[in-house]
């Protein structure tokens, strides 16, 4: 019961980290269109060269609409998808930038992290698009997916 409270407010529970610990808490896509049916996690991102379009203000508002806490900004010019994750000391945030960068890793597409004491902030957009295309979606999802399977 507390995890599942603490999910749905945005907290984190690192795997190794015991349950008991005190934490606070464009255009369309040329791969696979907004319109697909598989969740967003479960889809692959694909490698986006240097003009690929990013994906249209609709698109992104559908596409929000999959995710859970993760908002868009402008930062210098361009949209970003961007989520902050809540802890209680700084190495529950260590923990949760490995298993981000694993999955970064597989998937090709690499989020920016910052890590304070505290929580991570990450930051998603595709620079070959010079925006938000889907696989920023797909990252996304698939972050959020790590804090359900811990």
């Amino acid at each position: 019961m507390r995890v599942a409270r603490a999910r749905r407010e945005g907290q984190f529970y690192p795997p190794s980290i015991p349950l008991h610990a005190p934490l606070l808490g464009g255009g369309r896509s040329y791969h696979q269109p907004v319109s697909d049916p598989k969740p967003l996690a479960e889809r692959h991102c694909v490698k986006c060269e240097p003009g690929t379009p990013p994906w249209s203000s609709h698109e992104v508002g559908q596409g929000l609409e999959q995710l859970d806490g993760w908002t868009v900004e402008d930062s210098e010019g361009h949209m970003r998808l961007t989520k902050t994750f809540k802890f209680k000391g700084f190495m529950p945030g260590v923990e949760l930038v490995n298993l981000i960068a694993k999955v970064a890793e597989a998937e090709g597409h690499h989020p920016d992290l910052l890590l304070s004491y505290g929580s991570l902030t990450v930051h998603l957009f595709t620079h070959a698009a010079g925006g938000l295309t889907e696989n920023d979606f797909i990252l996304a999802a698939k972050i959020d997916r790590l804090l359900t399977k811990s």
